[in-house]
């Protein structure tokens, strides 16, 4: 290795173009380069970044101080840095294709950016063949990937260029991290976690950086979700039902086995679900919501179950008295008829049972007077 390139990431530099300029040159700096660039603190050039520090470790260069350029603000002071400063080799196809992201990264709409992205691919002969070159491939796919996200486009395409990117190039770790993004999009957190995992894995023996900020804002973002996905992923457990004896059918004998006790169970359940669904209860053990006509329904219910109750036999119905006609009254109704008059369960009364009067016009004048008379007990009519 000729030089390792130390890019300044405080707070300085990074908002001068600290965090771009350290992609732009890990595009160039390929294992054929000679060179090697990481992120770092800040070089002690406030004020006139971004800053670059080289360290030479090999070629005419060996031994020599630590230089640091400053102010590396433009592609063509990219290349001049490491051709001339660090002494790398640069390949023709890296410096065309690491020229269009330089302008992708810098332009200011998203849609902008995946143009320039477009006319990367273009340049490798298109997306079929791009795969002939893995390294640049698997950048631009995860670069687009990432603006995918970014611009509020088609998680599910984002996270299909970031798994292309991983199978072409599996060291890769912004590749990594641009399924993450896709996966925190589609919601899947804890399919998200695995790769930032990854990312953070692979970032240590592989190459491309990661942005710490990014990488924050993911940890951040799963911490709070991943369990409430896991919470609703959770089976609810239900109390078992309590053993139900079914009664015997007519002609067979009592149902056994575990069929009988699942149709039971399966019915029990869902009455309790419907009963759930009704308005006015909470489950099968909640107490009835009070409704606007809840005051106005108590007299019927307390009249309904008085009727019930006299259905069973919990409240006596009140004691009824046949009606009763005058001893008098029975033999003028008599005397109108052929029948003979029998007093003889009625000698010691001064009324007889209104069921004992012949039927006769003055009986027909009787029973119209009891109609009428809606008390219970004897009564005493004259004819």
């Amino acid at each position: 290795m000729l030089a390792k390139l130390y890019v300044c990431q405080s707070f300085s530099c990074k908002p001068l173009g600290g965090d771009h300029l350290l992609r732009d040159l890990e595009d160039l700096c390929t294992p054929d380069s000679g060179c090697e660039v990481v992120g770092s603190a800040c070089v002690d050039h406030c004020g006139r970044g971004p800053n670059v520090e080289v360290h030479y470790k090999g070629g005419p260069k060996k031994g020599k101080a630590t230089h640091v350029v400053e102010g590396v603000k433009s592609y063509r002071h990219i290349k001049e840095l490491l051709e001339k400063t660090a002494g790398a080799r640069l390949g023709r196809l890296d410096v065309q294709i690491g020229g269009i992201k330089y302008e992708a990264r810098r332009a200011a709409r998203p849609q902008d950016r995946l143009a320039k992205l477009q006319k990367a691919f273009k340049a490798l002969g298109g997306e079929a063949k791009a795969s002939k070159q893995p390294r640049l491939a698997s950048g631009l796919l995860a670069q687009r990937a990432r603006e995918t996200v970014a611009m509020g486009g088609d998680a599910a395409l984002a996270l299909k260029d970031a798994q292309q990117a991983m199978s072409l190039s599996p060291n890769f770790a912004p590749a990594h991290l641009a399924a993450a993004f896709a996966l925190h999009m589609l919601g899947q957190w804890a399919r998200a976690a695995e790769k930032l995992e990854e990312a953070l894995d692979v970032s240590v023996q592989g190459f491309g950086s990661l942005d710490k900020e990014d990488v924050k804002f993911m940890t951040k973002q799963i911490a709070l979700n991943k369990p409430k996905e896991e919470e609703k992923g959770k089976p609810s457990e239900a109390a078992p039902d309590p053993a139900i004896t079914l009664p015997a059918p007519e002609g067979g004998s009592t149902p056994s086995g575990s069929s009988a006790q699942t149709a039971v169970k399966a019915e029990s359940t869902s009455a309790v679900a419907s009963d759930a669904k009704r308005p006015g209860i909470e489950g099968i053990e909640g107490k009835a919501k009070p409704t606007a006509n809840s005051a106005k329904a108590k007299p019927k219910a307390k009249a309904k179950a008085k009727v019930k109750a006299i259905a069973k036999k919990e409240i006596p119905p009140p004691e009824t008295v046949e009606a009763r006609v005058s001893i008098t009254s029975f033999v003028a109704a008599a005397a109108s008829t052929a029948h003979a008059p029998d007093l003889s369960t009625c000698a010691d009364e001064d009324t007889v049972p209104i069921s004992k009067v012949p039927c006769s016009a003055p009986t027909a004048k009787l029973m119209e007077v009891l109609a009428s008379t809606r008390r219970p007990g004897p009564v005493i009519v004259s004819l």
